[in-house]
Formats: C-alpha cells, structure tokens, sequence
C-alpha cells in the first residue's frame, strides 16, 4: 500500500525497512540523478506547493520529501509499481508519475509558474512590474547572471556561498566580528550599495528566511550580501558579484552551524526529524537533549554525525572482488564522497599517502592499515591463499581505510591538499596523478627540498648545494622541546607496541577460544541429546538439549562482544602503535633538518677558510710576480748582463732573484727567433712515455687555475649562504608547524583514547549485565556465564532436568 502524500507522521515504517530511505540524511544521493528528467518536472509542482500551503505545511514538506526520495533513488524509475515503493508517493503523485512514463512531461507543471503568479496577485503587466519591482528582488535581478558558485555538496551550482567564522577553543571572542567585518568590506568596496540583503546579530530580531520559520532559526551572527569581486585585467576583465552568507559562530556550535549551513533545507530538516526520533534537538545552534535541554558536544562535523548516528563521508561502503584490467583477480574499494563513487585498490591508498607525505613532510599522514603479512595470518587465523576470499579480513582493512579517509578530510591542510581532492574524484585516473606535477616534481631526498614547499624550482635550486647529514651525526645545539617530544613518543610507542598491543591479542586469543570451546560444547550436548533421544530416555534427551542450546548462547554471546572489541579498541589501538612510529619519523626529519643546518653552516666556514687559503696563495703568487719584473737581465751579445736591485724593504723573493743574477743564463734565441738545436737525447720508450704522462699531470698554467678555483670557491660560497638563509627560514617553519601538529595530534589522541576507553567498558558492561551465573545441576554442567535474555531458557532447562524420570 502506497504511503499518501499528505502524511509526516513519525510513525511510518523505518528507514531500514524501505528500499529507498525516507530521511536524506540516512542515503545517498547519486550524481549525477537518475532520474533528473523526473525531477525537473516535479520541482515547479513542488514550489507551486510552497506557495499554495506554506513552506512547513505538512502538504508542502510531504511533497518535498517525495521529490527528495525520488533524487535519492538509486535506479532508473521505469513503472509505477517501482514508484510505488519509494517513501511519500501516494495515488496523486503516482498518476502524475505515470504521466511522465507515457509522454516525457506532466501537464500540470507547464502552467506552475502562472498559478504562482496568479496565488502572488498578478493580473497584468503592471502588476507583474511592480511585484519585481521590490529591493531584495531587483538586487538578484542585477546580478544574477554572476550568483553562480560550486557546491560543497556535490550540485554543479548553487545561489550562494556560506562562510563560517569561529574562534577555536576561544568562545566569547567571535562578538562583535560580524559588524566589523561587513564595515570593513563596504569601505573597500567590497559590498555594492544595495548589496546587504540582511545584517542580524545576537539579541537582536531574527529575519524569517524562505523555507524556515521563526523557531527553527539559530541565533547566530550572519549577515547575507552580494559580494563584489574585483576584476584583475588578467583572470576577471571585470568585476564578479556572489551571493555570500557570512555566519559567525561559537567554537562548541561549530560543527552544527557547518552542517546546518551548508547542507539544503530537505537535508537539514530531516536532520531534525531523525534528532527528534533519538530524543535529540538539533539545528544550526547545536545539539540539545530534549528531556534535559541539556547541550551536547558536537565540536566538528564528524560529532555531529556521531551524535546523531549516521555515517559520515567519505566512507567505503563495499570491498568488491574484481579482475578487471588485470590477469589474476584483486579487492577494489569502493569509495562514496560527495554523493560520487570512486574504485581504488589497496594500492593506491599506499601511494596516496606515500604522495601526501612527500609534499607536506612537516604534517602527520594518518597510518594505513598495515599490508597482510604471515604473521597478521597466523594472528587472525586467516589463510594466506584465500586473503582475497577471507570477509573479515576485508572488512578490517575497509574500515581501517575509511578511517584514513576520514582523518585526512579533517586534517586542515591535507583535507584540502588537490592530490586527496583527485584521489576522490573519479573522472581522474590516479595513475596520470602520480606521475604528473606536483608528485613528480619532489625530489627523493626530502632534505633536498624545502618543507613549506617541496615543489618550488627556485627553492630546489638552493637546496641541492645543502650537505647530506651522516647519520651518526650528533646536533650540537639541540632544542630541548624537540628532544622530549622524542623522549615521551619513544615511551609512548614502547607502551603500546610493547604491552598494551600484545596484552590484548591474548586477551582476545583466549576470549575466542573460550567461545570456541562454548559452541564446541553446546554442539556436543546437541548431538548427544540427538543420540539419547533414539535411546528413549525418560527426558534426559530433551534436557541435554536444551542445556546445550543454553552453551550456545554463551558462545554467540561472547562473539558479538569479540566483534566490538576488535572494531571498537584493537583497531583504533594498532592504529594509534602506527601514529607513534609516524610521529617519530617526523621528529627524526626535523631532526635531520637541524643537523643538516649544523652541517651546513660548517661547511660555510670551512668553505671561507678555503677561500682565505687560496687568497692568501694567490697575494704571494702576486708579490713574487712584481719582484721578478723588478729584476731585470739584460744581456747584449751574449755577454754583459746588468740587474736592477729592488728597493728596500722588498721580499725576499727579490733578494734571492738578486743573487741568482750570477747564475749560468738559460740559452739564448738565434738570430731567427728560434732556440738552438738541442742534441738529441736517447731513452727507452717507457721512460718518455712516464714523462710524458707526468706533464699531462703538472698543471701547465697554475696561475689560471688557482684564480679560477678561487672564483668557483666565492660562487660557491654565495651560493651556500644564500642556501644557509633559505634553510633558517625553513627549519624555523618545519619547527612551528610540526610543534603545531603536534598540538593538533595530541587533542585528537586525548579525545580517542577517551573513546576507546569508555567503549572498551561498555562492551564489557554491555557483556556482562547479559551474563550471570545460573546453578545447574553439577552432573551435569559446571556454573557457566549465561545470557540473561535466555534466562527463560535455562529455567526450562532445569524444570527438564527436573522431570528427568529416575531409574529406581
């Protein structure tokens, strides 16, 4: 039977039980719509309805659901019978379906926008002027053309653009700022004349907007404008306008103001209903019980999902099996993010964090879950040749996976980094990713490149004259900040890996085990019954049995809690073993960025000693120059020969030229300008082939090589210090933002293991207020821990016992 359209009971069937969820906030919604032909036909019959009923007439908001069911549906609508089946539709909307199926439109939706008008009291053309004529309409007429902006949400376009400000962890300080910020903004231009379209603050009126009445508005600050966008003459010829809502709120409403904001008014409003189902309030103010008023936190949008119960995006809904482009079969995930689904394998997720590490190495990548080796087998008892046919471990590392996902979306720089925004978009093959700027543009060295950027050419170029570190290197000028930071990780990855993690795996070895012995025993009961039953016992048959249906309880028992222990606690607890070997690998490049620095402004200083070095050489080399041209032989025929004495106080260098003045004259060139034959001299071949060799190896004009290594050795030198002063300035970056992560780290560390912690107990709790011991006749069973739900069952247990006919 049909739902009928004019019903919004809460009562109706849960989402659970239709083919389509009711609520937008429990499904999907496939983009592009499916049915979009469909929809835009009943989208005027759906606004005509606004107008008619009211916008939170149950008419109008039953019909808009409807509408909203029907871009939910994750299949082409081909019959009425199809229809039928999806929340909202009745016998009117079923009819006006089945028009469409015959003749591609519905009539009624023709002649919508005229029933508007006509309910608006336009009659002629003058009274259509003047209904277009009011302020708030001419400002949307004016620069409509340029309102169009993407949409967080998936949707090509959108009216307008929402900004949220906060305060994080600062509540009280965001009063005030709104007002600030739109004066500012109007005596830069930024806002046109007419361009405010609503300015409201707290304790003042609130403004009733479309679609919304006066008790479900927040009160937050928010002033909705028409923002001008200066033209630039390159990008923009001219000036742009956006429609932009600007909202201030506190740190504890952030995440309910996020979601409330920017989500359209089908999704929020039936946030509210499902809120209302879970005795929770919600809109864009926060979270509120509705028994106690009280408030709950919900900081971030993933709170608030988490609050509310639903799944939060992106996520892996299904780990598929698949050979596809490949000769032997593999598990492909299947991601849904911004209502788009994506297949990635195990793979890529590895080289996507490989790449997010690369480009920002000062941040912390959240862990993968580790690749299946023979010792996660042995541990999960899972058979290495069917891995890729093992459900539970498939489902482990699909949901480790969503976490990763999950985690960078919130980190505020990875979320937006454009390499995880490509990883997520499924008209980009990843593979053109990974080899294309930026991934291809970052050296293999990380040392090589600069943190704040390790993409940018120029930076590179300095960086490659920096020296590489050696590894048993020691910092001379440690920070002491950084060195505890060492000290508490290295503790803290010892307690985990070395205790808590192996602790827990034979506790739950041993948990399984115990279940295993509990099913093995039910199971033996069951079919000694079986066998004693033939026997005709007087009874003993049926109480056997129904002793061992009682173990089995125990067993499933047992299992359920296995399952939210290994989900709840094991995996954010091996997740968290990864985080401190990450965090240490981030301290140790840090760490390598300092001694690189050390080693850098060393070599800087042995470089300049060289430098110094080569000088000095090179004045001697000058001096000695000047004293022989002071020295002058002249000889005429071969026979006289004066010098010149140098002037007092000259180097040595003179004086020894002086007194070699007397020394045997090197012979002298013949009238022809050639120097006399020279008898020749015999030697063996390898003696002047040795000699040869050796004045290839002499220097034949040191006087150019020793300026030209002294002209390297200053380019190099500049070269360097100009590298040193890039290199300060990164160190001290890398120093901030890993400080800064760190903090980031640590609040979510606090908040999670808080987490695990209280879910470790309530599964735990949850276990044992469904367990009990019953005494049972000790011939037969030992006290065991039984469910309490089967409490019935065990007292017919031993009311069968009890009727036992004895043999006497």
């Amino acid at each position: 039977m049909p739902l009928t359209s004019d019903s919004d009971s809460d009562t109706e069937s849960s989402d659970d039980e239709q083919a389509v969820p009711m609520l937008a906030c429990r499904r999907l919604s496939p983009r592009p719509c499916i049915n979009q032909a469909l929809v835009d036909e009943l989208k005027p019959l759906r606004e005509f309805r606004f107008l008619q009923y009211g916008t939170h007439a149950k008419e109008s908001i039953s019909y808009a659901t409807a509408v909203s069911c029907i871009i939910g549906t994750p299949f082409k609508i081909e019959t009425v019978e199809q229809a039928a089946k999806i929340p909202k539709i009745g016998e009117k909307l079923t009819l006006k379906i089945q028009e469409f199926l015959d003749y591609g439109f519905i009539k009624e939706s023709r002649y919508a926008k005229a029933n508007e008008l006509y309910e608006r009291g336009v009659r002629t053309l003058e009274d259509l002027r003047r209904a277009m004529n009011r302020p708030r309409i001419k400002s949307y007429l004016k620069y409509y053309d340029d309102m169009q902006e993407k949409y967080r949400r998936g949707k090509e376009f959108s009216n307008d653009v929402d900004i949220l400000f906060t305060y994080p962890h600062r509540d009280g300080e965001e009063r005030g700022v709104l007002q600030a910020l739109v004066e500012r903004m109007q005596q830069k231009n930024l806002i046109p004349e007419d361009g405010i379209l609503t300015l409201t603050t707290c304790g003042t009126d609130r403004t009733i907007t479309p679609n919304r009445s006066a008790t479900l508005l927040d009160a937050l600050d928010k002033a909705l404008i028409i923002f001008r966008h200066p033209a630039n003459g390159t990008t923009r010829v001219r000036d742009k306008y956006r429609r932009v809502d600007l909202v201030v709120t506190t740190w504890r409403e952030w995440g309910s103001a996020v979601v409330g904001w920017t989500g359209s008014t089908q999704f929020e409003r039936d946030l509210r209903r499902h809120a209302k189902r879970i005795n929770l309030k919600f809109d864009s103010g926060g979270i509120r019980n509705r028994t106690t008023d009280e408030p709950v936190e919900a900081v971030t949008e993933k709170d608030v999902f988490r609050v509310l119960g639903l799944d939060y995006i992106p996520y892996i809904v299904d780990a598929l099996k698949t050979s596809e482009g490949a000769s032997t079969p593999y598990i492909v995930y299947r991601i849904v993010f911004e209502n788009r689904e994506v297949r990635r394998r195990y793979s890529d997720f590895v080289s996507l964090r490989q790449a997010l590490a690369t480009l920002h190495p000062c941040f912390i990548v959240p862990p993968l879950p580790p690749k299946n080796s023979l010792s996660s087998y042995a541990i999960a008892g899972a058979n290495p040749a069917k891995a890729k046919e093992d459900a539970a471990l498939i489902a482990r590392r699909r949901r480790m996976l969503s976490t990763f996902l999950n985690r960078t979306l919130e980190h505020p720089v990875l979320g937006q980094e454009r390499v995880f925004r490509r990883f997520l978009d499924p008209e980009t093959p990843w593979h053109d990713v990974l080899h294309s700027p930026p991934v291809t543009l970052v050296p293999k060295n990380p040392l090589k490149a600069p943190a704040n950027d390790p993409t940018n050419a120029e930076m590179l170029a300095l960086f490659a004259s920096l020296p590489i570190p050696s590894s048993s290197a020691t910092l001379q000028h440690p920070d002491q900040r950084f060195l505890d930071s060492e000290v508490f990780t290295s503790k803290f990855s010892s307690h985990l890996a070395g205790s808590m993690e192996k602790v827990n795996r034979r506790l739950m070895k041993r948990w399984t085990e115990a279940a295993g012995d509990w099913g093995e025993m039910g199971g033996g009961l069951n079919g000694f019954a079986l066998r004693m039953g033939e026997d005709g016992s007087g009874g003993l048959d049926e109480a056997t049995e129904k002793v061992g249906m009682a173990v089995d309880a125990g067993y499933t028992l047992t299992n359920t809690m296995l399952k939210h222990w290994e989900q709840e606690f094991t995996e954010p607890l091996q997740e968290y073993t990864q985080f401190s070997n990450i965090i240490k690998s981030l301290l140790k490049y840090r760490h390598n960025k300092h001694l690189q620095y050390e080693a850098a402004r060393e070599l800087l200083e042995s470089k300049r000693g060289t430098l110094e070095e080569l000088e000095r050489s090179e004045l001697e080399a000058q001096r000695l120059e000047k004293a022989l041209e002071r020295v002058r032989i002249v000889t005429e025929d071969g026979g006289s020969d004066r010098a010149v004495s140098p002037p007092s106080g000259s180097s040595p260098v003179g004086a020894a030229a002086e007194s070699g003045a007397q020394a045997p004259l090197p012979p002298l060139p013949s009238s022809s300008g050639s120097l006399a034959p020279q008898p020749a001299k015999r030697g063996g071949g390898l003696v002047s082939a040795l000699k040869h060799s050796v004045k290839g190896l002499v220097d034949s004009d040191p006087e150019s090589t020793r300026r030209s290594t002294i002209s390297k050795t200053r380019e190099q030198i500049n070269q360097l210090d100009d590298a040193i002063k890039a290199l300060t300035g990164d160190l001290r970056f890398a120093s901030v933002t890993i400080q800064s992560d760190l903090d980031r780290f640590q609040r979510q560390k606090v908040g999670d293991i808080r987490e695990m912690c209280l879910d470790f107990a309530n599964f735990h709790k949850e276990w044992a207020s469904k367990v009990r011991s019953v005494p049972l006749v000790a011939v037969i069973l030992p006290p065991t821990h039984l469910c309490s739900q089967n409490l019935a069952m065990w007292e017919e247990t031993k009311a069968a016992i009890d009727a036992i006919v004895d043999d006497e």
